[in-house]
């Protein structure tokens, strides 16, 4: 179902697809319906962010590097993988945490 699917199809068509795909957390929100009326889908979007980085004093990992939006769960992942990322990169390095985060920031 796409979302003008849903619009179309009103109160039953919402019902359905939620019972269908989480049935588990259909009872919990209780007013589906209502719920999805009254938070319609917004556009997806991506925020370029650069710099990352001002000289070595602050570098932007995670969700502040890769803003992503709540209900994909990817901003821990996101971070995580900078981590190690980062980690990497200070070995390569030799633990110059200046160079570290030039070559971390490309």
């Amino acid at each position: 179902s796409t979302f003008k699917q849903l619009d179309e199809g009103g109160d039953e068509a919402v019902r359905e697809f939620f019972e269908a795909n989480f049935p588990d957390v259909t009872p919990a929100i209780g007013d589906v319906e209502q719920q999805y009326r009254d938070n319609p889908a917004g556009s997806l979007v991506t925020v370029r962010v650069k710099p990352w980085n001002i000289g070595s004093r602050a570098l932007l990992i995670g969700d502040a590097a890769h803003a992503v939006v709540p209900f994909y769960g990817q901003g821990m992942n996101a971070a995580f993988e900078d981590a190690l990322m980062l980690d990497e990169t200070l070995t390569e390095c030799g633990g110059d945490l200046d160079q570290a985060v030039k070559k971390f920031a490309k």
